[in-house]
Parts: C-alpha cells; sequence; structure tokens
C-alpha cells in the first residue's frame, strides 16, 4: 500500500482530485432547464453514485489489502459491479451520501463541541495526533444511520426534493476539497485513511470548524428563503 500513497503524493494527486472536486461540485449544484431536467438528473445522480463507489472502493480495499495494485483491482471490480446495478435497475445511492454526510457533519459538530476522543476513553494509544478511533466511529455511525433513514423514507414515501439533493452534496464537494482533511497540517502520515477519507468530502479539521458551520448555517438559510424551489 505504501507505494501507491507515495505514487499519491509524488504526482500531486491531491491537487488534481482538488480541482475534480470543486468542478463536480459546482456541476451539482448548477440548476438545469425543465427541458432537460430528466437527463441531467440522471447525469447527476450517476455522477454522486459513481464517485462515491470509487472512494470508498479504494478505501475499504486499502484495509483488506496491502498492495496498490491489489487495491485498483478491487476497485474496478466494485465500480464495474455498481455499473451493472446502475445499468439494469437505475439504482443511485445520491440519497444515501446526502443523509450520510448531514449526520457526519452533526457527529462532528457534537464531538469537536464537546471535545470527545473516544482514543482517550478506550485508552487506545496512537503515534500521531489525529483521534483516528473517532474519524472511524463517525464514518461507520454515519453510513449505518444514513442507510436506515433512507430506506426509513423510502418506506414512508418521503422524497427529498431533487434540487435540494444537489444543492447540499454539490456544496459538500466544494467545502469537502477546500476545508476537508484528517488534521490540518499533516504532520505524520498513519495510513492509507489519512490520504482517502477526506475525498468522502468529510472530516473538517478543527482548526477551522467553524467556518463550515457558518458556511452551512447560509446554505440552509438561503434553502429556507428559496423554499418553493425546492418543493419538487
Amino acid at each position: 500500500m505504501d507505494e501507491l500513497i507515495v505514487f499519491f503524493l509524488k504526482y500531486n494527486c491531491d491537487i488534481i482530485l482538488f480541482i475534480i472536486r470543486i468542478i463536480l461540485g459546482v456541476i451539482l449544484i448548477l440548476p438545469f432547464s425543465k427541458n432537460e431536467k430528466e437527463r441531467i438528473k440522471n447525469i447527476k445522480k450517476y455522477i454522486v453514485s459513481s464517485y462515491y463507489i470509487i472512494i470508498s472502493s479504494i478505501i475499504i480495499g486499502g484495509y483488506f489489502f496491502e498492495r496498490g495494485n491489489l487495491i485498483v483491482i478491487f476497485s474496478i471490480c466494485i465500480f464495474l459491479c455498481y455499473q451493472i446495478i446502475f445499468i439494469t435497475t437505475k439504482f443511485n445511492i445520491a440519497s444515501i451520501v446526502l443523509l450520510f454526510l448531514i449526520i457526519y457533519e452533526i457527529l462532528e459538530i457534537i464531538m469537536y463541541g464537546f471535545n470527545i476522543k473516544f482514543s482517550t476513553i478506550f485508552k487506545f494509544d496512537d503515534v500521531v495526533d489525529v483521534d483516528y478511533l473517532n474519524v472511524y466511529i463517525k464514518l461507520i455511525f454515519s453510513l449505518i444511520l444514513g442507510i436506515v433513514m433512507a430506506i426509513y423514507l423510502k418506506n414512508k414515501k418521503i422524497n427529498i426534493s431533487i434540487n435540494l439533493k444537489f444543492l447540499i452534496i454539490g456544496n459538500y464537494f466544494i467545502i469537502g476539497a477546500m476545508f476537508g482533511g484528517v488534521n490540518y497540517p499533516h504532520e505524520i502520515l498513519k495510513g492509507w485513511e489519512d490520504v482517502m477519507i477526506p475525498m468522502l468530502n468529510v472530516n473538517f479539521s478543527p482548526y477551522f470548524y467553524w467556518i463550515i458551520i457558518i458556511e452551512n448555517i447560509l446554505v440552509y438559510y438561503y434553502i429556507m428563503k428559496k423554499r418553493t424551489k425546492f418543493i419538487k
């Protein structure tokens, strides 16, 4: 796995992914005309689903395999499997991604606000000053709760406005690219998670987390002011 991290840093892949995330965020936020609504909507769903499938499979592969080529092969297989599912069923994970991002941020506010450090609570020693146990717990709980809530909303036939969904996810792409990181500045790379977890557009640094809170308040204020725009 080390050679993959070296490759990532050597060829400035973080900068490339930064640019990609900004572009994707802008694409998701931009409105679409009524004539192109269905086609553009499907494209945006595909962008969100494919991006998170790719990044998630790389992260999961990093925990199962040590060699970089095995991680790449594993990620490609997962991505191709999803393509088959998407083509045959049109199933996408945009709603799960939206709920995952919102829940993750709520957990961050709680943990940062009350200074909760699970590594200290469970006496889990680490060689770096980042509470990775906090990161893992936030990821796991956000994913589980996101899936449960998505299923609940679907069963209750509660639909989230497609415009609202893309606006919030697109916003997280942009602020995730600008402010997301396991720690800032990066002093020690603990492992693959230190490189890839921020690509989920989560895990904002506690050094300037208040910026994220203010930015989100402004976004949700805009949504409330334009709430008729997000009814459908």
